[in-house]
């Protein structure tokens, strides 16, 4: 049974259907998009990246028995009209929404086609009385970073059952319906408002072009369909009914499973460069990450054939540089890929390892291994942003201007956190790494580089160097003068929850009870201490603001998948299910209830980890939901 929702409460609710190669359809519930990047057909140009936010809304309205009502929330800088109607939500198979009118019941469905720039709308008459739809797209024709503050000159031309549009350069837009009852308006609509762009301290105001509104009237039991791309083609609802076949959860922990799996596919595309499957890190912003690829690629692999999982590996090391792969794929393919990050590297040796544990491919690992080969001999003798093995036998990383780690706030000039020196998850991160290359050269019988005693010089120091006998728990950074940071800090956890781990047992047993007991929250990791003083407890207000609190305190709920993973090792699996079930009742909450409904938030506020906050849908975020719910069966 979908909930009743009212428009205030569902304002900030977030909506999102994909289509596999970057695009996306996504809005509010309640109607009238919030962010710029909200919008019923957001094209990828070049999969998965240079994306273009063509169709922005609808305004709806619907007569029925002699009365009108309006059916869309509009939202400008002073004025926001909301409509009056009992709606009901469900974002699976599709974006599915049930008003109940005076008299009569509408359906509306938005649905995306695979490996096409294609948004489809699907009206549906659910009552017993005729009704009319009055439709007008509204046109933003723009990069989705940016927003349309011009008029201009927009060709419009109507074609039967077709409009197309093209204006600014953009592509070509054709806006298609199963009847032929459109009137050409040209209007421009102005001062339409973005509140969520306004709170995090972005412009938020811009002009949308409707080329022309669609009059239908529907039947009881009959459709309406319209389709907005970048292509020309039929229009069908066989899209739909292939969703709901596909989507048959048989109870409610099936359901969840189900659900939590379609979120994930969400993530996986199309990438166009290297013709090869990719990650995205999160929407509606984010690209494909060298660290969030590899981290969510690890549980991922549940989602996609292991030649696959292999293809996204390959594309990687297919862009290694100087013993280093790509932190970050570019949003215009005219930029230059983005190398500043000392463990996106390390994170392709752990998904490998993930891999080749579930399916051992020898033949691969062959083709692959020159690469690897390379990234350790580069680590070794030292290569880009001071990433090198110190004389202690740590990996040393960081160098100005540059941020490496996965703390990695940055506006202008200042870091937030520089983390400069032997980070603690880098040097867990690092054995890691030389274990699992240790082992793939005895898996090989390739015995070309020996680096056992690289593995010895670590194992003889990191426990010396890191131990921090006042917190009993681990320094988070040792910098460059030997000085050790002694935050409380998450990053602790890696070195208890990755495959091969140095610490004596009791130790381990500490650090988690520190990360525990100062850290921890049931939606996830805090990223500070809150007794520390340079703790922010709420993630929010503009770019400078929410970048200070994004490492200083803010909730990563994928942390909980290390914290359970550490926690299992240490206590067993009964004691870990339990725990994980508690967590789960709120993760759960969360993922049908609040920000992207459907999915993970990529933070929540340190101090009263509430509602999800920044990116409303993130893959790691995601996948470590779906590690726990399997660690809890």
């Amino acid at each position: 049974m979908m909930p009743k929702m009212n428009g205030q409460e569902n304002k900030n609710k977030e909506w999102l259907q994909t289509n596999n190669i970057g695009g996306f359809s996504s809005g509010v519930v309640s109607g009238a998009p919030n962010r710029r990047y909200h919008g019923l057909l957001c094209a990828s140009l070049n999969p998965p990246t240079e994306r273009h936010l063509l169709v922005s809304h609808l305004i709806e309205t619907v007569l029925i028995d002699d009365k009108s009502y309006a059916l869309s929330t509009e939202n400008y800088l002073n004025h926001r009209s909301e409509p009056e109607i009992e709606t009901r939500f469900k974002q699976a198979p599709y974006a599915h929404w049930d008003y109940s009118l005076k008299g009569g019941r509408l359906a509306k469905s938005i649905i995306m086609i695979p490996d096409e720039n294609t948004t489809l709308v699907r009206y549906e008459n659910t009552g017993n009385l005729p009704l009319t739809l009055f439709l007008k797209p509204l046109l933003a024709l723009r990069n989705y970073h940016s927003l349309r503050t011009e008029t201009a000159s927009v060709e419009v031309k109507i074609e039967g059952n077709t409009v197309w549009v093209q204006g600014w350069g953009e592509p070509k837009v054709y806006l298609s319906s199963n009847v032929a009852n459109w009137q050409k308006t040209e209007d421009w609509y102005h001062q339409l408002y973005y509140q969520q762009e306004a709170e995090r301290g972005f412009d938020s105001v811009e002009k949308n072009f409707s080329p022309a509104e669609l009059e239908a009237t529907l039947q009881p039991q009959k459709s309406l369909v319209l389709k907005f791309s970048t292509q020309e083609g039929p229009l069908s609802e066989k899209p739909f009914i292939a969703a709901d076949k596909a989507y048959l959860p048989t109870n409610e922990k099936d359901h969840f499973k189900l659900d939590i799996a379609r979120a994930a596919k969400q993530f996986l595309v199309h990438r166009e460069s290297s013709n090869t499957p990719s990650i995205l890190a999160g929407y509606p912003w984010f690209t494909d990450w060298g660290r969030d690829t590899l981290i969510a690629l690890r549980d991922f692999q549940d989602f996609m054939h292991p030649s696959e999982a292999q293809q996204i590996i390959k594309t990687f090391l297919q862009y290694e540089k100087n013993g280093l792969i790509p932190n970050r794929f570019p949003d215009d393919a005219h930029d230059e890929i983005e190398y500043n990050t000392a463990d996106a590297t390390l994170w392709l040796f752990l998904a490998l390892w993930e891999l080749q544990q579930k399916h051992r491919d020898d033949d691969f690992l062959k083709e692959i291994f020159p690469k690897l080969t390379n990234i350790i001999k580069s680590h070794i003798v030292g290569t880009d942003f001071g990433i090198k093995v110190h004389n202690s036998g740590l990996l040393m990383a960081g160098e100005a201007p540059w941020q490496l780690t996965w703390m990695d706030a940055k506006i202008g000039d200042q870091i937030f956190t520089p983390r400069r020196g032997c980070a603690v998850e880098i040097n867990a991160l690092w054995y890691n790494a030389l274990k699992i290359y240790q082992a793939f050269q005895k898996s090989l019988k390739n015995n070309t580089l020996d680096i056992s005693a690289y593995i010895k010089a670590f194992e003889n120091r990191f426990t010396l160097n890191f131990w921090n006998p006042k917190t009993l728990g681990l320094y988070d950074v040792i910098d460059e003068q030997n000085i050790p940071d002694e935050s409380i800090r998450p990053n602790q956890v890696y070195a208890l929850s990755l495959p091969f781990t140095i610490l004596p047992k009791a130790k381990q047993k500490l650090v988690l009870q520190q990360i525990s007991e100062k850290l921890y929250t049931p939606l996830g990791l805090r990223t500070l201490d809150v007794n520390d003083p340079a703790f922010e407890g709420f993630y929010e207000g503009d770019a400078w603001a929410r970048d200070k609190a994004y490492h200083q305190g803010t909730v990563w709920p994928f942390l909980l998948r290390e914290y359970y993973v550490a926690y299992e090792k240490i206590y067993g699996r009964s004691k870990t299910k339990g725990a994980i079930n508690k967590d789960l009742e709120k993760l759960k909450h969360h993922f049908y209830n609040d920000a992207g409904i459907g999915s993970v938030s990529e933070v929540f506020d340190g101090l009263s980890p509430e509602s999800g906050k920044g990116c409303p849908q993130q893959a790691w975020s995601v996948a470590a939901l779906w590690k726990l719910v399997k660690m809890a069966d």
